[in-house]
Formats: structure tokens, sequence, C-alpha cells
């Protein structure tokens, strides 16, 4: 009788811990199907924010613009907007190609930072080592090249009229490496942060002599190939970019063609086209370790020091900033009818492009990705 009733109080307790198990697993499929719900709501929230705002600044008949979002490693919201050809009343989709102007040096930064690590290149090396032309550049550093400390300028920036008059015509990196070498520098390098397009110019041409291939081939196989960027090119030598979108600027109200440009011009800088599908997978592979290591990467995202006090604006390659105590990484882009910006949160998991085919006017490409970030962070 004792052994008969152990058995009918094991049984009981038996029953008991399934149905609590099953009111268990019900409650955790509940709450994670709330969950689930609640990220899915918040999620088609924000995409209605976005899409809002971007509608708002490039309307269904004016030039456009392609953004993709992405959190967690995970596109959230892809979409495009307005016209890719005004006179062919084409509309912009996500897979067309834009003018990606001075996003392009994060890709010279990274292709430099990948021969720092192969042991090619060092930070300190100075540039004379490798450029004797440029006689004028004592003590300046590849470290000064990717930070923008080195004081390099130029005839695009100290002679007015020198873009429009010049920009249409074919160079070399060579040709476009003497353009400036004669020019002194603004301040003793390292001193003070000053946007120098010559200092990564300079950068890009010492990558070609130090990796004995063009520039653009090695971004080819050392970043586009590994991470999978299938629609970015050079857009030098007047080439025809496959599916890019025409570039536009506004005049008094009307829009009208961007004037004729030789990308040759933006060598190392300013001259690469792409996609928001290519940016993305391009910022997959820099965080994943795939194209540098992961303390690389830190390295170029941390303020560089200048001599005394401060830092500059940038790490290497990098603008670093923060918004609303998040860490910021990116770069914008600006030219006759385009207007860029790429951005991600480090800490944050969160990635931010916006390409336009306009020339930066009421809202740039930037205010749009920084509004979204704003608004990811709500």
């Amino acid at each position: 009788m004792i052994e008969s009733g152990g058995d009918e109080v094991g049984y009981q307790a038996n029953v008991f811990c399934n149905v609590f198990r099953v009111i268990a697993v019900r409650t955790i499929l509940l709450v994670g199907f709330c969950t689930l719900q609640q990220a899915t709501a918040a999620s088609d929230n924000l995409s209605d924010r976005v899409h809002r705002l971007m509608s708002a600044h490039y309307p269904a008949d004016q030039p456009g613009a392609s953004v993709l979002v992405a959190r967690d490693d995970q596109i959230i919201f892809r979409r495009a907007y307005g016209l890719a050809s005004l006179e062919l009343q084409v509309p912009v989709s996500p897979e067309m190609v834009f003018g990606l102007a001075s996003v392009t040096k994060l890709f010279t930064a990274v292709a430099a930072m990948m021969l720092v690590e192969d042991g090619r290149l060092q930070l300190d090396d100075e540039v004379m080592d490798y450029l004797p032309v440029l006689d004028r550049t004592e003590g300046v550093t590849i470290a000064h090249l990717l930070s923008h400390t080195s004081g390099l300028t130029g005839p695009v920036t100290e002679i007015p009229g020198y873009r429009d008059e010049h920009f249409h015509r074919e160079i070399t990196s060579g040709e476009l490496i003497a353009s400036y070498a004669d020019y002194p520098l603004k301040f003793k390098p390292g001193e003070q942060f000053r946007y120098s397009n010559e200092g990564t110019a300079t950068l890009a041409r010492i990558i070609e002599i130090t990796s004995g291939q063009s520039w653009e081939a090695f971004l080819k196989e050392r970043i586009f190939q590994p991470a999978g960027m299938s629609s970015t090119f050079y857009a030098g030598h007047n080439r025809i970019i496959p599916l890019s979108v025409s570039r536009y600027t506004k005049h008094e109200q009307e829009w009208k063609q961007a004037g004729a440009a030789s990308f040759t011009r933006g060598f190392g800088m300013g001259a690469l086209f792409s996609t928001v599908d290519d940016l993305f997978s391009f910022y997959r592979a820099l965080i994943s370790g795939r194209l540098v290591k992961a303390q690389t990467l830190e390295t170029m995202l941390t303020p560089f020091p200048l001599k005394g006090d401060g830092v500059s604006r940038h790490g290497f390659g990098f603008v670093v900033t923060n918004v609303h105590g998040h860490r910021l990484a990116g770069h914008g882009g600006s030219f006759s009818g385009i207007s860029t910006f790429l951005v991600f949160l480090p800490d944050d998991g969160i990635f931010v492009t916006v390409l336009t085919n306009r020339t930066p006017g009421e809202h740039t490409a930037r205010d749009d990705a920084m509004a979204i970030i704003r608004l990811m962070l709500k």
C-alpha cells in the first residue's frame, strides 16, 4: 500500500509537471510572438518615417536618391526615389550606380592600411621617400595623409575657377601629383586638421608605387572582389558605367545637366561609382575583419591627435564623431550632380547610406542620412 500510494503521488506529480511544461512553453511562445510583433511594428514604423522623409526630399519628377538602412547586419529599409534620367523619365531603382565623390576616400584609406598590415608601408614613412617630386612635403607622413593633417593643398583650393576650367580634361595620376607639387604646405605636418583632396590623391599614388599595381587594380583585387562588390567602378577615362544615373544641378530653380567632368581628376579621392548594396557589402566586409584586422579598423576609427592639443576630425580615412553619445564613423561626398553619405555606428550595429544624383542643395545626402540615424536612436 505504501508503494502503491507512492506511485499515485508520483503519477500526480508527473501530470502536474507536464501541465506546467505546456503552460510554460505556451507562455514563452506568446512572449516571443509579442516581442516579434513589437519588433516588426517598430521596424514598420521606422520604415514609414524614413519613407516620408525621403519622398518629401526627392519628388517623383526630380533627380532622385537611393537609400539603404541596416541594423545588426540585416537590411531593414532599401528604396529609391525620384528620377535617374530627367530626359528619359526613368525612375531610380536601388540597383542603379551613383558617383560616390569623396566617399571614395574610404577605399583609398582601407587600401593603405592593408599595405601597412602587409608590412609594405609604414605609418611614419615620409611622402618624399616615395614621391621626391613633392619636395615641399618634408615631415609629411602616411599617417598625416590619412588623417588630413598634412597641410597639402593645390590649385583646386587655391585658384578660383580652376575646377570649372580644368575638370573636363583627362589627367594621369602622375600629372595630378605634379599639378600641386609646387604648392607649399599650409601648416607644419600634424599641427592642424585641414581637409585635403591632394593628401588622399598622394596616398593613392603611393599605393600604386608600393603595390606595383594601379590604384584601380589594387582596389578590385583586395577590396571589391573579397567584399562581393560587383557594381563598383573607377569612372576615369570617360568610361561607360552600366546602370549609372545621370547627374543634375539646379540653376535659378531649374534642373540642368551637370557639367562634363573627367573622373581621372578624382583619382584616389572621388572617382568611384557604386550602389547602396555594394556599399553595404563593403561595410559588412570591413566590420567582419575580411578586409583589415579588427585592431586596424579600431585605429582607423580613432581621432588622430594633433601636436600640442586637440584631435583631427578624422581617424584614418573616416570622419569620426558622435551623435547623442553614440560613436559614429563615415564619410560624405559632394560634386557637380552628386551628393552622397555613408555612415555607421560601430557600437550599435547601425548602417545607413544615401546616394543622390543632384548637386547638394537644401537637403544633402548627409542631412538625410543623419536624420535617419536620429530616427533609429529614438
